[in-house]
């Protein structure tokens, strides 16, 4: 996928100027193109990824977030030395958000809610738990509601953003978007890498 999917993408958008042809819909196709690629080469049957994938012209963004994987914005806060605060750029498609779940059930689809003991809300299988509702891959989940779709969102950047973050879930697991944020901010010589 980390091949294929900028490749698919370049191939849609052409030579023409970024924004001659929506970015959106391109970053759309790209990623259900990629996913149905995928299964002539590997068993993508009960394997997949999630993906985050930014575009963008001048101060403008197109985000387009398949799965639990976040796109993040830190901000610096007026009137706050120092302070930085975190901007979701992406929804996590988790399998029991509303709307996640209601394609999921009505794909035949099972869904059980995240645990209090931290284990993440799954989408059911054939015995086989999904933690996400939407995935380049894992094409046996697609029969019942899983897809690669992408949620398309646009941001316009401003003076004060200061950092993007583009992460897996392997990040907002465990930390919030602010706690990524107070992180960046900690960096005393400025260096976000």
């Amino acid at each position: 996928v980390i091949q294929n999917l900028p490749r698919a993408l370049a191939d849609l958008l052409g030579d023409e100027p970024l924004g001659t042809k929506d970015p959106g819909n391109a970053l759309t196709e790209a990623y259900i193109t990629v996913d149905t690629d995928l299964a002539k080469s590997v068993d993508a049957s009960v394997s997949g990824t999630t993906a985050v994938t930014c575009l963008m012209k001048d101060k403008h963004m197109w985000i387009a977030n398949s799965g639990d994987s976040r796109a993040i914005v830190v901000r610096k806060q007026s009137g706050k030395a120092g302070a930085l605060k975190a901007i979701d750029l992406t929804i996590d498609h988790k399998p029991d958000s509303p709307g996640e779940m209601k394609r999921i059930l009505q794909m035949g689809g099972h869904v059980t809610p995240a645990g209090a003991n931290g284990s993440p809300s799954r989408v059911w299988h054939n015995l086989r738990g999904l933690a996400m509702a939407r995935s380049i891959g894992d094409h046996a989940a697609a029969t019942v509601g899983v897809i690669a779709e992408p949620e398309i969102t646009e941001y316009d950047l401003v003076d004060d953003d200061y950092a993007i973050v583009i992460a897996s879930d392997g990040v907002w697991e465990l930390l919030s978007s602010q706690s990524v944020a107070d992180i960046i901010a900690g960096v005393k010589n400025g260096d976000v890498q």
